[in-house]
């Protein structure tokens, strides 16, 4: 058998260590759902706005031509 630690001797020096955690630290479920909801709703509707503007900018510099009258065709 193979001992790691023996406590035949052992000190104690009275260190204290501060941990970072706060009784203000943590997080309400429900508060991380509903901000979780809203930031996907938002970036969503950036998605949507970004897609609106690509669209208008081919609309002006094509109008209502098919890209095949462009010159531009499936292959």
């Amino acid at each position: 058998m193979i001992r790691l630690c023996s406590l035949d001797n052992y000190f104690l020096d009275g260190t204290k260590i501060e941990a970072n955690a706060n009784k203000y630290s943590f997080v309400w479920k429900k508060t991380v759902v509903k901000q979780k909801e809203k930031l996907e709703q938002k970036i969503i509707k950036e998605i949507l706005d970004y897609a609106d503007k690509i669209n208008e900018e081919e609309e002006k510099k094509y109008g209502d031509k098919d890209l095949e009258e462009m010159g531009e065709g499936v292959r």
